[in-house]
């Protein structure tokens, strides 16, 4: 990421900035026997004032994986938040500028310096969206929690995704062991733990500080896996009454043809294998990114992860313009959302691509997850398209023919009005809509029929 920002020949510092720089002149002046004192304070003030008055980007550069170009606003808390934007709009190259700080309550408007840009996107605390107008963008979680119900059942070790898992351990002749000794520990946390984290995320990785890893530890276990004797991989896990939580991992020296022998396809194995002997009934499967191509949650997902919690922390998406590469952005970049307290899928499709019924079942078999109530796909509007309500109003061939009472389905789909789409995603902004279809699990069905004969 190449920092464009300009660093001299700066302007006295005014307002808040004024503020924070006479608070530490003062605490400075402070003998060093009531700084210990004042110092939890201190921290708690900055650390809400950063929150109140985030960072602004404007990160330009070729969208990732293609050669379009496009620009972006991002307010950001931490320098961990701005890499992992950077990354997931344009891959490790991009451009970036920085025009300092802004109240938290203008995040969703756009900088005069940043007039070009086709996308503001902000991290803000949950706290602090009710002082935001509404539609100011789609809140999506900048983490989400999962958790796997045990012991795994006979349909879900019959799955298509668990016999490559086991074929690949067999064949790479990959085993475990647990243990709690201390050096084990030093090793896994220096050797596999750090240099993964870093080779895997670089800046934009969060590293745990040791002293938490080290207290996961001493109230858990590690599990490694050895190949030929040597291990190559470890997994942090502790427990909390019969919940077993996956914590941390990490690949010896970072390497990833470690990870192509299937070092972490066997963490994941042999920790349900580990935990499910333990007796435990969860499974705490820990942080994964919202965005639903994120390797990690896929992976997760193959181990039948439901979401269960989002983070307080948040990302607020608006479209400024529609154009070519925010649709693109769109169409590469299905991500979880937050509405009315439940978690929401959204797919992006070109408005040229034909949404048959075949489309939509490889769609949700694909990419919903458990814990979503619907996964809902967004067809854009043909660009050649001058009434987008004619559009929309065209039924889908196939959808009407489906019975929803179908106990072999496993998915039902409903075109939503142009009401109930549009009030799903109005923070939004231009992204010219056609249509939405919404995919839901069928056991919703059968859980709200058990509901309504209990009641």
């Amino acid at each position: 990421m190449h920092d464009a920002s300009d660093h001299g020949n700066r302007v006295p510092p005014r307002g808040a900035a004024l503020l924070v720089s006479l608070a530490k002149k003062g605490y400075r002046a402070l003998p060093k026997s009531l700084r210990v004192s004042v110092s939890p304070i201190t921290f708690y003030l900055y650390d809400l004032l950063n929150t109140l008055r985030p960072q602004v980007w404007i990160f330009t550069g070729d969208m990732q994986g293609s050669l379009t170009p496009i620009s972006v606003c991002v307010y950001t808390q931490s320098a961990e938040t701005r890499s992992y934007v950077s990354r997931l709009f344009f891959g490790p190259d991009a451009r970036s500028r920085y025009l300092g700080r802004s109240w938290v309550w203008n995040t969703q408007k756009l900088p005069k310096a940043a007039r070009e840009c086709s996308v503001v996107f902000s991290e803000i605390e949950a706290r602090f969206l009710r002082y935001l107008r509404a539609g100011c963008g789609m809140v999506i979680p900048s983490w989400v929690r999962g958790e796997a119900e045990l012991p795994r059942s006979a349909k879900q070790l019959r799955r298509r995704s668990v016999e490559p898992v086991r074929r690949k351990i067999r064949q790479n002749s990959l085993e475990y062991e647990i243990t709690t000794d201390q050096a084990r520990f030093d090793d896994f946390f220096d050797n596999m733990y750090l240099p993964y984290i870093t080779k895997r995320y670089g800046d934009s990785g969060h590293v745990a500080p040791r002293k938490r890893v080290q207290a996961a530890f001493d109230r858990g276990e590690l599990l490694m896996v050895k190949k030929q004797g040597e291990h190559i991989a470890g997994q942090l896990i502790f427990y909390e009454g019969s919940t077993a939580c996956m914590a941390w991992i990490g690949v010896r020296d970072g390497k990833w043809e470690y990870v192509r022998d299937g070092a972490q396809l066997a963490l994941y194995e042999f920790t349900f294998r580990r935990v499910e002997e333990q007796g435990c009934r969860k499974l705490d499967m820990t942080r994964s990114r919202p965005f639903l191509n994120d390797g990690v949650l896929r992976l997760k997902r193959a181990w039948s992860q439901r979401i269960v919690e989002a983070a307080s922390n948040k990302f607020l998406m608006r479209i400024v313009s529609d154009s070519d590469a925010t649709r693109a952005f769109l169409e590469k970049m299905p991500f979880l959302f937050e509405s009315f307290g439940e978690f929401l899928g959204a797919f992006f499709v070109k408005g040229e691509t034909p949404l048959t019924l075949e489309a939509l079942q490889r769609i949700g078999k694909d990419y919903f997850h458990d814990g979503m109530s619907r996964l809902v796909v967004f067809q854009f509007s043909p660009q050649s398209t001058t009434a987008e309500s004619e559009f929309a109003a065209t039924p889908l061939s196939g959808l009407s023919a489906i019975d929803s009472r179908d106990p072999t389905g496993t998915f039902r789909y409903q075109q939503l009005s142009r009401a109930d789409w549009a009030d799903l995603i109005r923070g939004l902004g231009f992204t010219g809509i056609g249509r939405a279809i919404a995919i839901c699990p069928r056991d919703q069905d059968r859980k709200a029929r058990l509901q309504t004969a209990h009641k």
